[in-house]
């Protein structure tokens, strides 16, 4: 899985097909906090749009956040490594290179952010000749 960081206030859009998947903060203001989730519009390359929270998503269509939380103790503690949350490194591990990270962090104060997986190569079987 490759991740990119994404200005924290930008639209992201799907790199395969364009669809316009998560609002711009300037969206999500306009809207109000109640409607945020009725502005994220779907695509078949959208997996997973949620937080670094394991349990703190909007979007689990392969249900990561399921597999992570099964995880025994001991398992998670291989996830361990000092830098990153271990759910991200679970992410990390079991996501291979057609996968793709857009990662959104609030500056300090605050410093909440979300992220937003793709499957770059979810439709392309259907494209072969």
């Amino acid at each position: 899985m490759f991740e990119i960081d994404f200005p924290w206030e930008s639209r992201i859009y799907c790199p395969r097909c364009g669809v316009n998947n998560i609002p711009g903060m300037a969206d999500m203001e306009e809207a109000g906090q109640r409607d945020v989730e009725k502005l994220i519009k779907d695509c078949a390359h959208l997996k997973f749009y949620g937080s670094w929270d394991s349990d703190g998503y909007v979007i689990d269509k392969e249900n990561l956040t399921q597999k992570f939380n099964s995880l025994s103790e001991e398992e998670r503690e291989k996830l361990e490594d000092g830098q990153n949350i271990d759910f991200q490194n679970f992410l990390l591990k079991n996501l291979n290179d057609g996968y793709v990270q857009f990662c959104q962090t609030i500056p300090m104060p605050a410093g909440m952010g979300g992220f937003a997986i793709y499957d770059l190569s979810a439709g392309l079987e259907d494209q072969e000749d």
